[in-house]
């Protein structure tokens, strides 16, 4: 809509300059000739038309904008709200979140620990092996 409106404008720009020596000739002899005057009060009509069209897209694209801006500044705040309820709810009261990161790190931790270990014992991973095989064959 913006961009239609500036190229009304420009539109309107590029008339009024084409006009302006029409409508300044027919000035100087408007009260001498009435096809002067009649010309003159045709081509200022055009040119006054075409502004009152571009005033009233221009107050109606001011409309819709305060209405987007209005909507957009609701949206932002709910938008807030609803980020600071899931914030508030990722903490818990009682910083339930922060404590379940704590025993998942160190849950991690004694599970890299038993893995280090393991590998660690290459032996007794072939004994454990051996024993699992004969028990699943016999």
């Amino acid at each position: 809509k913006l961009i239609d409106l500036n190229q009304e404008m420009m539109r309107y720009s590029t008339r009024f300059n084409s006009y302006y020596s029409k409508l300044y000739e027919l000035a100087g002899n408007i009260n001498e000739d009435e096809k002067a005057k009649a010309d003159f009060t045709s081509a200022y009509g055009k040119l006054q038309l075409q502004v009152q069209s571009i005033q009233e897209s221009m107050e109606q694209d001011l409309f819709e904008l305060n209405r987007f801006k209005t909507v957009l500044d609701k949206d932002s705040s709910n938008l807030s709200i609803k980020a600071d309820e899931a914030i508030k709810t990722l903490q818990g009261s009682s910083g339930d979140i922060v404590k379940l990161r704590e025993d998942i790190k160190r849950i991690q931790g004694e599970i890299q620990a038993e893995l280090t270990t393991i590998l660690n014992r290459p032996q007794e991973i072939i004994k454990g092996s051996i024993n699992i095989g004969k028990q699943v064959f016999t």
